[in-house]
C-alpha cells in the first residue's frame, strides 16, 4: 500500500512537471512568431497633382466649301480623302453662262461710256442739258456696279478651296443643280487638332500654372500624346459651374483624326522633391489613411497625410526618405508587431 501511495506522488510530480515544460514552451514560441512581409522604401522624386477629362478631337482649321452661285455642277476636280491646295480648283457651276453674263454686261459699259463721252462733247457746246449729262452718268455708275457683281459670278463659278487640306466631306454630284449657300464640300486640316474640354472653377486657378498634358486614345492603345493648352475661357458657365479650356495636339504624322475620343490627364502643382510610397501600402480607416512603418522588426502603423500622386505612388508627409513601408501583409499586422521581411 505504501509502495503505491510512493509511486502515484512520483507519477504526479512527473506529470505536473512535464505540463510546466509545455506551457513555457508554448509561450515560447509565441513570442518568436514573427510576419511575413513584403516592404518598399520611401523615395524622393518629383510629382504632380493631376486633373482628368475628355473630349472629342476637332480640325483647328477647317472649312466648308458652299456655292457662291446657282446653277447645274458641271464638274468637280476632287473626291473625298484627297489633299487639296488653298486656290486649288475644286468644281465648276456653268462657267460659260457666268462669262456670257460677264461679257453682255462690259459691252453695255462700253456703249453707254460711248454716249456719255459723246454728250459731255454736247454738253460742252450747251447743246444738251445738264440734267440729261447726270442721267447718263449715274446710268453707267450703275452699269459699272452690275458688270462687278457679274465679275464676281463668273468669279465663283469656278469652286477654289479656301484652305490648304483633306476633302472630309462631298455633298455634291455632276449635274446637281446648286443654290447660293449650299454645302458642297468640308475641309479639315490634319496637321493641327484641337480639343474642348470642360473645367470645374474649382481648379481654374491651379490649372493656370501647369507642368504639361497627354491624351491617350482607345483607337491607339499605348500610346500617349503631348498637347498644349493654349486658351482657358474667362467666362464660366453658371449652368454647368464649368469653363472651356482649350488644348493644342501636333499631328504631324497624322495617326489622329478628327471625331476621335481623347481622355486628357493635365499635370499640375508640382513638387519636385515629394516623399512617396507605393499606394499599395495604404490602409483606408475610415477616411484616415494609415500604413505600417518597419524599424527595428517592429511594424509600427502611423497616421499619414496624403499629398499629389498616380496610380502607382502617392505622397504622404511625416515619412523619412529611406524609411521602410510594408507593402503586402498589413492587414494582418497590430500596431508594434514583430515582421520578417521577406520582400522588398
Amino acid at each position: 500500500m505504501q509502495k503505491s501511495l510512493i509511486a502515484l506522488s512520483l507519477a504526479l510530480v512527473l506529470s505536473a512537471c512535464s505540463s510546466g515544460e509545455a506551457t513555457a514552451l508554448k509561450d515560447t514560441q509565441e513570442k518568436t512568431v514573427k510576419i511575413p512581409v513584403n516592404v518598399a522604401t520611401v523615395k524622393v522624386a518629383p510629382m504632380a497633382a493631376r486633373f482628368e477629362s475628355h473630349g472629342t478631337l476637332s480640325a483647328e482649321h477647317e472649312a466648308q466649301v458652299v456655292a457662291r452661285v446657282s446653277g447645274l455642277v458641271e464638274s468637280f476636280d476632287i473626291e473625298e480623302g484627297d489633299e487639296v491646295k488653298a486656290g486649288q480648283v475644286l468644281a465648276r457651276i456653268e462657267p460659260d453662262r457666268y462669262q456670257f453674263e460677264r461679257d453682255r454686261m462690259a459691252a453695255q459699259v462700253r456703249s453707254v461710256s460711248q454716249e456719255l463721252e459723246r454728250t459731255r462733247n454736247l454738253y460742252a457746246k450747251k447743246l444738251v442739258s445738264a440734267d440729261t449729262l447726270d442721267k447718263l452718268e449715274q446710268s453707267l455708275a450703275g452699269l459699272k456696279a452690275q458688270l462687278g457683281l457679274t465679275e464676281l459670278d463668273l468669279k465663283y463659278a469656278t469652286v477654289k478651296a479656301p484652305i490648304s487640306g483633306t476633302i472630309s466631306r462631298r455633298y455634291i454630284k455632276a449635274g446637281n443643280l446648286v443654290n447660293p449657300d449650299q454645302p458642297l464640300f468640308d475641309i479639315v486640316q490634319h496637321q493641327d487638332l484641337r480639343l474642348d474640354i470642360a473645367v470645374p472653377e474649382q481648379y481654374l486657378g491651379q490649372l493656370k500654372n501647369t507642368h504639361g498634358a497627354h491624351c491617350t486614345f482607345a483607337a491607339l492603345p499605348g500610346q500617349r500624346f503631348n498637347a498644349e493648352i493654349t486658351r482657358l475661357s474667362p467666362v464660366v458657365d453658371p449652368k454647368t459651374g464649368t469653363a472651356r479650356l482649350t488644348l493644342h495636339l501636333a499631328n504631324s504624322d497624322g495617326r489622329l483624326m478628327p471625331g476621335m475620343f481623347a481622355n486628357v490627364q493635365i499635370e499640375y502643382n508640382l513638387h519636385p522633391d515629394a516623399h512617396l510610397v507605393p499606394r499599395q501600402a495604404l490602409i483606408n480607416q475610415n477616411g484616415a489613411y494609415k500604413l505600417f512603418v518597419i524599424e527595428n522588426g517592429i511594424a509600427s502603423l502611423k497616421t499619414v497625410t496624403l499629398g499629389n500622386g498616380d496610380k502607382d505612388w502617392v505622397e504622404v508627409n511625416g515619412l523619412t526618405p529611406g524609411a521602410e513601408v510594408v507593402t503586402l501583409g498589413q492587414h494582418h499586422l497590430k500596431d508594434k508587431a514583430e515582421v520578417e521581411v521577406i520582400a522588398g
